[in-house]
């Protein structure tokens, strides 16, 4: 009987405890609705919601364009305009996909003086945090050493940002560009399937954005479905969830809900996690920065900002579910996480990796494993430098190997013409730079 009122007396204790914590959560989180509707409203949305913004610029278009894309009228009007989108909304992080230093620096000084943190550029691509915002310099690794990439695949950058006590990565990226070749549809696959796996094994909530080139058949069906890619289950498509999956090029097609244009696609992208996060608004960017009346002899096509349009993306986090050892604990932050995280992630290695993250020797090819571990630095860290030299000899080992053979070809030739057409061939050469490689950049 004493055992029994005794267990009786614990129980109601604990109960009573437990209705008096609850009630103090709910009058904390009262006074913060409060506080937010009254005094501050970005204050209590700052606590749970972020934005995020990516755009291509078209700073490096193709020959026949560049001095009508790059002209500094039209850059400086086009910026001018560009910010102005941009300044109202104030997204968390910015990521810009063929960013020109040269061009657009002094044209977009006034962004990058509020956009200053965490600034990260290599490719064309750069990626800057609004200066209130916490943030830090997450993974980076380039694409080249994954099958079927090469010196073109650019690379893996990542920032991290912190909203409210949660950390959120966000990636910024300019897949591969040319042809749907087989080895360029293998480089993006791979690409996208490290992106994926990256953020999921940080285990906390993420946002892929930027370029990925991902072309379209006539009707808007994708030359690569996106299941194919490894990892693709765990992330949502904003521009699908919110109804927004329009072509985001080319920015001068009349109606990107049912362009006209053949080549015409949604090469933008936006994808988050679907744990931890849940897209609250998307919206496309495409503005005509120059008017025909003050350029009446330009190409329409040049009087947008780019020919890509923008994505503007805002997101909420999701509350963490409690487990049952919270509900014993009443309630407690401490034991507060982000649950049910895949286990079941697909890696992804280069080719040319010694060793995995995990330190053991891989065999080559894309495998797979199970992981619940960040990844770590390995020894054959990716250096610039080096890579800058490799690029210079094979410029010059080009350069050796064509007046060689265009001076045999002159020594052989019996008719008094093949100087002057030799002379020629050499001066079409001459300016032969490893990026122009025929690809169709978009």
């Amino acid at each position: 009987m004493a055992r029994s009122l005794l267990l009786f007396h614990c129980l109601h204790v604990l109960v009573s405890l437990r209705v008096v914590e609850t009630a103090r959560i709910r009058n904390s989180v009262s006074r913060i609705q409060q506080s937010a509707e009254t005094e501050d409203p970005k204050e209590f949305q700052r606590i749970n919601q972020f934005s995020v913004f990516t755009f291509n610029l078209w700073g490096h278009p193709r020959k026949g364009d560049k001095s009508d894309v790059l002209s500094e009228a039209r850059v400086k009007r086009s910026m001018e305009v560009l910010w102005n989108e941009i300044e109202p909304l104030s997204p968390w992080v910015i990521a810009f996909q063929e960013y020109n230093g040269t061009v657009f620096d002094h044209a977009l000084k006034s962004m990058w003086h509020f956009y200053s943190g965490c600034n990260m550029e290599f490719a064309g691509v750069k990626i800057g945090v609004h200066k209130d915002v916490e943030c830090r310099v997450a993974e980076r690794w380039p694409f080249e050493d994954f099958e079927g990439c090469d010196r073109y695949a650019r690379k893996y950058q990542s920032v991290e940002i912190k909203v409210g006590k949660t950390w959120v990565t966000v990636v910024g990226l300019h897949l591969i560009s040319g042809r749907s070749s087989r080895s360029n549809k293998k480089c993006k696959i791979a690409s996208m399937g490290y992106s994926f796996s990256t953020v999921l094994k940080r285990h906390q909530p993420g946002v892929i954005m930027g370029d990925l080139n991902w072309f379209a058949r006539s009707g808007q069906e994708d030359v690569i479905p996106m299941r194919m890619v490894p990892n693709s289950e765990h992330f949502i498509d904003a521009a699908i969830t919110t109804n927004n999956a329009h072509a985001t090029f080319p920015a001068w097609d009349e109606d990107l809900k049912n362009p006209t244009n053949k080549f015409a696609a949604r090469l933008d992208r936006v994808f988050f996690t679907a744990k931890g996060l849940t897209a609250t608004g998307y919206k496309l960017i495409n503005r005509k920065a120059i008017d025909d009346h003050d350029y009446y002899d330009i190409d329409e096509k040049y009087s947008y900002c780019s020919d890509h349009v923008g994505s503007y993306v805002s997101f909420e986090l999701v509350s963490p579910k409690r487990s049952i050892w919270n509900w014993i604990s009443f309630g407690r932050a401490k034991g507060q996480q982000w649950a049910h995280w895949p286990e079941n992630i697909v890696n992804i290695e280069p080719e040319n990796k010694k060793y995995t993250s995990s330190g053991t020797k891989r065999r080559g090819g894309l495998w797979q494993r199970r992981s619940r571990q960040p990844p770590q630095a390995v020894e054959n860290e990716w250096d610039p430098e080096k890579a800058a030299e490799t690029e210079a000899e094979d410029k010059e080992r080009f350069h050796k190997t064509l007046n060689q053979m265009l001076f045999e070809k002159r020594a052989d030739d019996s008719e008094g013409t093949s100087e002057i057409k030799t002379s020629r061939t050499i001066e079409d050469y001459r300016d032969y730079n490893l990026e122009d490689s025929g690809e169709v950049d978009r």
